[in-house]
């Protein structure tokens, strides 16, 4: 159902697609440079928000939230692979999408190759988000574009599911309804024949009923 994507355009996905996906690129880019600048790895830094994060430089050569540790190649690679596979998906076969769906596509995208770019480039990941009040892995705006991206896009792709369902389930009702009121009967050669025959006795009878009455006028002029 193509008609959710009318609101912008093939093109205004497009556009919206690139335009958040270099500006959340830029935003990762710029802070992985700045704290990889500003901090040693290990040392940390007040967060804006004292007691819910602070700012811990990590070189990870892991993947996401620090799992496969050493595995910085093979998990460049695979971020590239699937952040193309997303990209050409976003925009060429999820034909029904809406601007939410596309926006979610195009952080995870970017969350993928700003991660791929520091493992080709350094030979890590810059991470430099630390949760305070849990034990988390150390993180980086990039893993929040990933994680953020994915969930709201299931989300955005299970209510439109749920709403194309529904409008189906109204629609399909009144169809039927209007093909059953315009519904013209098929008429076969033998019931045109089978018509003909009762035509034809119908006809003799009220033949054989005026004679019959014609000759009762006649013998009672007599």
């Amino acid at each position: 159902m193509a008609r959710a994507r009318t609101s912008l355009g093939t093109a205004g996905h497009m556009v919206l697609f690139f335009a958040l996906f270099a500006a959340w690129e830029l935003f990762d880019r710029l802070t992985k440079t700045y704290f990889d600048s500003a901090l040693t790895v290990g040392k940390s830094i007040a967060g804006p928000l004292p007691g819910v994060f602070t700012f811990t430089l990590v070189h990870n050569t892991g993947g996401a939230w620090g799992m496969l540790s050493d595995a910085t190649l093979f998990l460049g690679i695979f971020s590239v692979a699937v952040s193309v596979a997303l990209a050409v998906f976003a925009l060429r076969f999820n034909r029904g999408a809406t601007w939410v769906e596309t926006a979610s596509l195009a952080l995870v995208v970017a969350g993928g190759f700003g991660n791929a770019v520091d493992r080709f480039a350094l030979g890590y990941v810059v991470d430099f988000i630390n949760v305070s009040f849990i034990d988390f892995p150390v993180f980086n705006i990039a893993d929040i574009g990933v994680t953020v991206g994915m969930l709201v896009f299931f989300i955005a792709l299970l209510v439109r599911t749920l709403r194309e369902s529904k409008q189906e389930r109204a629609v399909t009702p009144a169809a039927q309804v209007q093909d059953a009121a315009f519904a013209v009967p098929v008429v076969t050669q033998g019931d045109a024949q089978d018509a003909e025959v009762v035509a034809l006795i119908v006809s003799d009878a009220a033949g054989s009923s005026i004679e019959s009455i014609d000759s009762i006028d006649s013998g009672n002029t007599r």
